[in-house]
């Protein structure tokens, strides 16, 4: 219930990635306070209770990493990510690194381009901070601009830096976990290795992936369908609760019966 509701409140929510949590059999319940010599001992299982199985529990959650709506904005410190691409942020507080696909950016007091809210810079291809209003100030005060490769220009001169934009290939895309803010962190830092810079590549891919100015890539949730899975959800936890309640007061009835004299 808790996955379904806050995906639903993600909906507006630019770059979110809907999660799905998947389940898996749980053992019959003799086999989890049994040991490997008495699970094959007749005597010691309740075949009542190996029939009605043993039910089932969270396996894992994983995000769905399918691309959300480009959303026009005009704002030059807008992006939006296409492909397999997140942007290199950096918490502002501890310095641990972190991807994201919202690219809603703005410069700060310091002219450092970081994440709206403050918490999070946005870091460049070689991974420091970008100085935007420096940059800016070099090449003739224009608007900076961001080519589909993510390097910066100003008045048509290459600032010579670009956007840190990491590319996950394959399953490296998917061992990426949410860390709260709507961004991801990598635990295991094989797959950051593994991940290429969006300004190295070439031909096919980097038509397939590339970035927008002025932009912002939508939530990935359907509202609707969010909606109606809450719904589902929430029926399903009363159904059960229903059925433990009347085996509750099955058992006390029955308890009851056998405490009373005869």
């Amino acid at each position: 219930m808790e996955n379904a509701s806050n995906n639903l409140a993600n909906a507006n929510t630019h770059g979110f990635k809907a999660d799905l949590l998947t389940v898996m059999s749980r053992p019959v319940e003799s086999e989890t306070w049994l040991t490997p010599e008495q699970i094959t001992r007749v005597e010691y299982r309740d075949e009542l209770l190996d029939r009605m199985g043993g039910g089932v529990w969270l396996h894992q959650s994983h995000s769905i990493l399918a691309e959300g709506p480009i959303d026009q904005t005009g704002n030059d410190f807008d992006f939006a990510v296409k492909g397999k691409g997140f942007f290199t942020m950096k918490d502002a507080f501890s310095g641990e690194v972190f991807f994201s696909r919202n690219g809603a950016f703005k410069v700060n007091n310091e002219g450092i381009l970081q994440s709206t809210d403050g918490k999070y810079f946005v870091l460049d291809a070689n991974g420091s901070e970008i100085d935007a209003t420096q940059l800016m100030e070099e090449n003739g005060n224009g608007p900076l601009v961001v080519d589909s490769q993510g390097r910066m220009s100003v008045n048509g001169i290459d600032t010579g830096t670009a956007l840190g934009i990491k590319v996950f290939e394959g399953e490296d895309a998917y061992k990426l976990q949410k860390w709260g803010d709507n961004m991801f962190v990598a635990y295991d830092k094989e797959i950051v290795n593994n991940a290429r810079n969006l300004l190295d590549l070439e031909g096919e891919e980097a038509v397939r992936s590339g970035v927008i100015q002025g932009a912002l890539e939508g939530s990935g949730i359907n509202p609707v369908e969010a909606a109606v899975n809450v719904i589902d959800v929430s029926r399903s936890y009363e159904r059960h609760m229903n059925m433990m309640q009347l085996q509750n007061g099955t058992v006390q009835g029955l308890m009851q019966r056998v405490g009373r004299a005869i």
